[in-house]
């Protein structure tokens, strides 16, 4: 019996730490411009980039302000930024960011 329990813990723990090795995040880029022309012109500078260990790219945004409400006009930017490191970088970009909120105080 604890030999099984022991078992199915270590597989867990391996686990554990494999996703936790994938989300490790290390900067790629800080406010770096990026410009594309196709399939429309664009150009964003993400506040940064971040990369697993995975070798993918996460998007990051800085806000000033003393609440935490993500705007929807704050999804798009951080969907023209995803778009702009797909067609701009040889890496697989994440289908989520981070915003970090800070009150500026």
């Amino acid at each position: 019996m604890w030999i099984i329990f022991g078992a199915i813990l270590c597989g867990l723990l391996w686990l554990l730490y494999r996703y936790r090795k994938g989300q490790r995040l290390s900067p790629y880029q800080l406010e770096t411009l990026l410009r594309i022309e196709e399939p429309v012109p664009l150009v964003g500078k993400p506040d940064v980039v971040w990369i697993n260990g995975r070798g993918e790219l996460v998007v990051g945004d800085y806000k000033s302000r003393a609440h935490d409400t993500v705007y929807p006009s704050e999804v798009i930017q951080l969907s023209v930024y995803k778009l702009l490191l797909e067609k701009t970088q040889k890496r697989k970009v994440k289908h989520y960011g981070y915003i970090h909120f800070s009150s500026g105080r």
